[in-house]
C-alpha cells in the first residue's frame, strides 16, 4: 500500500491534466500564441505547486496551513481563465 500511495504522489498529473485539456484548449495548441503560452505556463506552475503539496517539502518541511495554501494556489493555476464561461 505504501508503494501505491507514493506512486500516486508522483503520477497524479497523468490523471488531472487530461481534464484540464477539456476546459483549456490552449494546452491542445488551439487559439492564439499568447493564450497557448499562458495556459501551458499556468498548467506547469499548478502541477508543480500541487506536487510540492503532496510531497510536503518546499525548501523545508511544510506545515498544514502552508500545504492548504499551496494546493489552493495550484488548483487555481490549473483552472484556465475561460473555464468559468
Amino acid at each position: 500500500m505504501t508503494t501505491a500511495v507514493k506512486s500516486m504522489k508522483f503520477a497524479w498529473t497523468a490523471f488531472i491534466i487530461p481534464f484540464v485539456f477539456v476546459v483549456g484548449p490552449g494546452l491542445l495548441m488551439v487559439g492564439d500564441i499568447d493564450t497557448m503560452l499562458l495556459t501551458i505556463a499556468m498548467a506547469a506552475i499548478g502541477a508543480y505547486l500541487i506536487s510540492v503539496t503532496f510531497l510536503g517539502y518546499f525548501g523545508r518541511l511544510l506545515n498544514f496551513v502552508n500545504r492548504l495554501l499551496l494546493v489552493a494556489a495550484g488548483f487555481a493555476a490549473l483552472t484556465p481563465a475561460g473555464a468559468t464561461e
